[in-house]
């Protein structure tokens, strides 16, 4: 049995020596009879990332290990494919490691490999309501306990996208700072 988890982790340095304010994710896949790992991740600066495959446990800067699902030793040959699927949108500035984990996540439940977990769409909404800044996301990382999911968690997938967008603070611009470039005085 493979165990299919989101490890959350704190950021390391990058070249510029500045740590991210973003928790770091891969999506962990644990061998539960080989005890091997794999860790799929895109790591590297914005609108330079690069998909790379991990042949470890997540190490000591893994402070969450999210179970998504459980699939069976004999389809594991059918994880590659999804993967492979995500696209790396590096023309978009703000796309980042927690997007390529959720798109991986997506595409691994369209292939029918995710879902069989009883609160499988509850946890995908709590991850997806972990998106966004170490600031804004570190209580609902740190203190994430799957036994306090309850059927009520359990939501439909467009109403966890929602709700993941409604978890991120929305700023508004007083309307005297909003200019319009269809004024006359530009």
């Amino acid at each position: 049995m493979l165990d299919v988890s989101v490890a959350i982790s704190r950021p390391v340095r990058n070249p510029s020596d500045l740590v991210s304010n973003f928790y770091h994710w891969t999506l962990h896949v644990h061998d539960l009879a080989t005890s091997k790992h794999l860790q799929y991740q895109v790591a590297g600066e914005a609108n330079y990332l690069v998909a790379n495959i991990l042949h470890t446990a997540p190490d000591e800067r893994c402070i969450q290990n999210i179970l998504v699902g459980r699939v069976d030793t004999a389809s594991s040959s059918l994880l590659d494919s999804p993967v492979r699927k995500v696209e790396l949108q590096n023309d978009i500035y703000s796309w980042d490691c927690q997007d390529y984990v959720i798109e991986i996540i997506d595409a691994m439940e369209d292939a029918g490999l995710l879902g069989s977990l009883d609160n499988y769409m509850a946890i995908k909404s709590r991850i997806k309501q972990m998106r966004g800044t170490i600031e804004e996301t570190s209580q609902l990382v740190r203190r994430y306990d799957p036994s306090m999911l309850t059927v009520t968690d359990d939501v439909t997938d467009s109403d966890a996208d929602e709700k993941s967008e409604d978890a991120l603070p929305q700023h508004v611009c007083s309307e005297e700072l909003v200019v319009d470039s269809d004024d006359e005085h530009l």
